[in-house]
């Protein structure tokens, strides 16, 4: 069965980490990897580096992020 948390169109749920990872980069568009880690940290999200980079990449799955010459963009 699939939930809403791991369905593939809609957004994730508030305070999760990629939430908080598509906020930061719907916030500052192209951003790198290592950027988009910092400013999820510095929102005070206690999580780890690998965390965050793990996030982007299913976002990008899901097409709610794109990645373009190594930055990150909301389309």
């Amino acid at each position: 069965a699939v939930t809403s948390a791991q369905s593939t169109s809609g957004t994730p749920t508030v305070g999760s980490t990629p939430w908080y990872v598509l906020q930061a980069v719907k916030k500052r568009p192209g951003m790198t990897g290592s950027e988009v880690v910092s400013v999820v940290q510095e929102q005070g999200h206690k999580v780890s580096e690998g965390s965050i980079r793990t996030s982007l990449v299913r976002l990008k799955a899901r097409k709610l992020i794109v990645s373009r010459h190594g930055k990150w963009f909301a389309p």
